[in-house]
């Protein structure tokens, strides 16, 4: 079976997918807007500054105030007087440096909907984003929404927070990192931003790599080191680790070098789509390599089958989860995705009908216990063996080698012979002893066949039977009816032809001989009749008839539980052959 989820450029493309579905979303929205949960009625203002919710609070202020519009940044204060709108420039510039470097909180968890979260605080008109630390000074960073007139409900920084501005700018000091930038990188900007955190943001990525990647190995080394006799096996999980660990480390280094909030809330979503992205791929990774172990350790065919379904629903749940978490990364609201599909849903169901029929399908062969993997089946008229039980169809082998795959939901409503749970195989057979056999070596072939069938270990002693069932032509037919117990067809075969091979025997030691079919009968010279061996025949039927212990119509019941199991099978060896002995001029 082939298994794609190994394959290395499958995370990649999933990547690039991403990548253009975040920008298509960043493009149609506006700059530094968040997604609002609902679209706003006709009768509602809308407010020029985007403050309708908690989020789209924040974001618009950083996206103004870096901008160096500190006059249009002040209207995201809550300033409760004329002398505090005065300054109201120069404290949205503090405290946009506040925002850069001492703010511990993340603006993704703000809400998106106008009326805030009430489970972050008691008041449903206040809103947490988080701490302003500096040094000894830890001041609570709160969003309040109130009323401006022609406008209706807005979110504004509150004034308790504001009102701290100017006592924490003047402890809190520039990222560290910016006291060691040489004089053309400190003074020179793009975007707002030094030259020289651009240098060091660009450098934390190769540096973060090869520190994920020396992470790892050091864990090899030490692993190796502790279990010497068990081998590291790592090779398919050690591209997501590295990865993973690389982006968890890249984070930090540009939380350290000072990256301005705003870039740093859309950069964070961008790591966070690749973090989602490569946590499923090495999930995927992971149910690969224990599907596998699994499967080897398990040597029933029932288990086989359900964890090979349990393992394709599995992946496609991860697929999924992570599908709708990166979205919901991407700003867009899963609940009413989700409830979207509750409504869609009829429709999709009649879009796929035959993919969800087969899905339920196999779903429903498994639980049912109709088939599993490695039985041999009889489906359609084909003769098949089953190598995988899927989510929308059963794969198969036939006898002549050849691939065959059947729809689960066909497989649901055909009928479906199982060979594999049969626990017996049938000889029916007539035979044919040629109409120049006396009587009597008629009789002793059925008798003797018969004993031979009733003493094998490996036929059904109950419902064996050997019987004339009539003349006809130039033979005595006679019927074979034995079922053999075992449950492989190899066996039978090998069961099957030792109980030939003994009736060929007992037909020879009566001196009796096959009819021929055709038309014209002659006699040649190894049809002749041995007189010896037929007069020896008529003794010993003689001796039953005058013993009244006659094997006709039956056996005794006492004679056949003597008889039961007295033929062992497989037969045992003969004796090596010699150097020089040809073995099967000795076996003739």
């Amino acid at each position: 079976m082939k298994n794609h989820s190994r394959n290395p450029c499958l995370p990649m493309w999933l990547v690039v997918v991403c990548l253009c579905v975040t920008s298509v979303a960043q493009i149609s929205l506006p700059p530094g807007l968040a997604a609002p949960d609902s679209q706003p009625t006709a009768s509602t203002p809308k407010d020029p500054f985007g403050r309708q919710s908690p989020q789209s609070a924040v974001l618009n202020f950083l996206r103004v105030a870096h901008h160096g519009d500190y006059v249009v940044a002040a209207r995201y204060l809550e300033l409760p007087g004329p002398k505090e709108k005065r300054i109201g420039p120069e404290l949205a510039r503090k405290l946009l440096n506040l925002m850069d470097t001492s703010l511990l909180g993340s603006v993704a968890t703000l809400s998106t909907s106008p009326e805030g979260l009430s489970s972050d605080s008691s008041d449903p008109d206040i809103e947490v984003l988080g701490r302003l630390v500096v040094h000894d000074n830890d001041v609570p960073f709160h969003l309040v929404r109130t009323t401006e007139k022609d406008i209706g409900p807005v979110w504004l920084v509150s004034w308790q927070t504001v009102q701290q501005v100017p006592q924490l700018y003047e402890s809190a000091r520039a990222p560290i990192l910016d006291q060691y930038f040489p004089a053309v990188l400190a003074n020179n900007f793009l975007f707002g931003i030094p030259a020289g955190r651009w240098i060091a943001w660009l450098l934390t990525i190769p540096i973060a790599l090869a520190v994920g990647w020396l992470l790892l190995r050091l864990a090899r080394w030490l692993y190796q080191a502790k279990k010497r006799d068990v081998p590291f096996q790592w090779s398919d999980l050690g591209k997501p680790t590295a990865l993973i660990l690389a982006i968890l480390l890249h984070g930090l280094l540009v939380i350290l070098i000072g990256m301005p909030l705003f870039y740093r809330v859309y950069y964070f979503r961008f790591l966070a789509v690749l973090l989602a992205i490569c946590v499923a791929w090495f999930g995927i990774r992971f149910l690969d390599r224990l599907h596998r172990s699994s499967v080897f350790q398990s040597r029933g065919r029932e288990s086989q089958s359900f964890l090979q379904l349990g393992y394709q629903l599995l992946k496609v749940a991860i697929v999924v989860a992570t599908a709708l978490a990166v979205l919901a990364i991407m700003g867009f609201n899963t609940k009413t995705m989700l409830a979207g599909l509750g409504i869609g849903g009829i429709a999709v169901a009649l879009a796929a009908q035959k993919t969800l029929e087969n899905l339920l399908g196999g779903i429903t062969l498994v639980m049912d216990n109709t088939l599993f993997i490695g039985d041999d089946c009889l489906i359609s008229g084909r003769y098949v063996t089953i190598q995988n039980v899927g989510l929308r169809s059963t794969a198969a082998m036939t006898r002549e080698g050849t691939d065959i795959s059947f729809p689960n939901g066909m497989l649901v409503q055909n009928s479906i012979e199982n060979l594999s749970r049969r626990n017996r195989f049938l000889i029916l057979t007539t035979l044919g002893l040629s109409s120049r056999c006396s009587l009597e070596q008629v009789q002793y072939v059925i008798a003797r066949v018969r004993e031979m069938l009733y003493s094998h270990s490996r036929v059904e002693q109950r419902t064996a039977r050997f019987r004339m069932t009539g003349v006809q032509g130039l033979a005595y037919n006679v019927e074979l009816f034995a079922y053999v117990l075992t449950g492989n067809y190899a066996d039978f075969a090998a069961i099957q032809e030792d109980i030939f091979f003994r009736i060929t025997r007992i037909v020879e030691s009566a001196g009796a001989s096959w009819a021929i079919p055709g038309q014209l009968s002659f006699p040649t010279p190894n049809q002749l009749i041995d007189e010896d061996k037929a007069a020896s025949a008529q003794r010993v039927v003689q001796e039953w008839q005058d013993k009244r212990e006659s094997p006709f119509p039956d056996f005794s019941d006492d004679r056949i539980a003597h008889l039961r199991g007295s033929i062992s099978y497989p037969p045992h060896s003969s004796d090596p052959p010699t150097k020089n002995e040809n073995p099967f001029k000795k076996a003739v």
